[in-house]
């Protein structure tokens, strides 16, 4: 059993004794008894957020128990990237700003510069322009800085020069530099490794279908339909490849759109926007539902 998730087993175990708390009470809705059992007995490690809650259940700070982990067990750094990428992908920007921002101080004493480091940089940076925290140059700066480094560390996290590459992609046509992000997002996708299947984290695979679908977003701001259309099509085909529904129903939405500038037929866009609806449905984005209920209703509404 590895010694770091004992060590934080048994030191859970005490905090909560010394309260007089028991595992009943410490429990919550994201934290079931059985799983603080299996954390107090060392069988895994929790991941951030949790650590976070017991953090401040059993009134310590949270680099109280990740310096007992030191950060060399691959379980703990795993369940943490995992962690943030979902953060991520649902842009939980205030949640990635603390949770990054806690592990970078806590590295920073161990003089690490490891790939986990510049995964967690990459979160740091994307997260802090978005919430207005940093200014758009300096963000940009650091992250291009990032891709340097992260370069030469693909063999140890396969992706990550990709997704620092994107990163900066998204950040400057946020900042109205069109052309130039398009042409991170073209780097962003040669740096995926074609034969990886997984990797800590996010599927790689699903990735490229994001990186596609962030491409059509700027080429349909830019008014190059004929091109975003192809990248939506290429999108859709690597979706139904890798069966993956998270993206269908924007792309199929976007396909309707670029349609609607490309002379494509009234059938064509209808089934679009309807099979874009029926995606959302499925996946209950109720905000995209109302999206395409009010602003498509001419096809949706209709009988051929």
């Amino acid at each position: 059993m590895d010694q770091a998730k004992t060590a934080l087993g048994a030191e859970v175990r005490r905090l909560r004794e010394k309260r007089r708390l028991t595992q009943q009470s410490l429990a919550t809705i994201n934290l079931s008894q059985a799983a603080l059992s299996k954390i107090e007995k060392g069988i895994y490690t929790p991941n951030l957020e949790t650590l976070q809650y017991l953090a401040g259940a059993l009134n310590v700070t949270i680099d109280h128990f990740l310096n007992i982990l030191q950060f060399d067990n691959p379980e703990y750094v795993e369940t943490t990237v995992n962690y943030i990428e979902e953060l991520m992908a649902d842009h939980q920007y205030e949640a990635l700003v603390r949770l990054t921002k806690q592990e970078l101080q806590s590295r920073s004493r161990k003089m690490d510069e490891s790939w986990y480091t510049l995964f967690l940089e990459r979160a740091y940076w994307h997260a802090a322009y978005f919430l207005g925290k940093k200014k758009a140059d300096e963000c940009i700066d650091h992250l291009k800085d990032l891709a340097y480094k992260s370069s030469v560390t693909a063999e140890r996290f396969e992706g990550l020069n990709s997704k620092v590459l994107s990163s900066i992609a998204i950040l400057l046509a946020e900042e109205q530099k069109f052309e130039e992000s398009l042409s991170y997002f073209e780097k962003s996708l040669e740096e995926i490794p074609q034969d990886t299947l997984k990797h800590p984290g996010r599927d790689l695979r699903i990735y490229q279908i994001r990186i596609l679908y962030n491409q059509v977003n700027v080429l349909y701001d830019l008014g190059n339909h004929e091109a975003a259309l192809a990248r939506v099509n290429e999108g859709l085909r690597l979706s139904k490849k890798y069966e993956s529904a998270a993206l269908a129903g924007q792309l199929y939405y976007y396909r309707g759109q670029c349609l609607e500038h490309t002379k494509g037929t009234f059938k064509e866009i209808k089934s679009c926007y309807e099979k874009a609806l029926l995606f959302f449905e499925f996946l209950d984005k109720k905000m995209y539902i109302e999206r395409v209920k009010n602003l498509k209703s001419e096809y949706i509404n209709t009988c051929e």
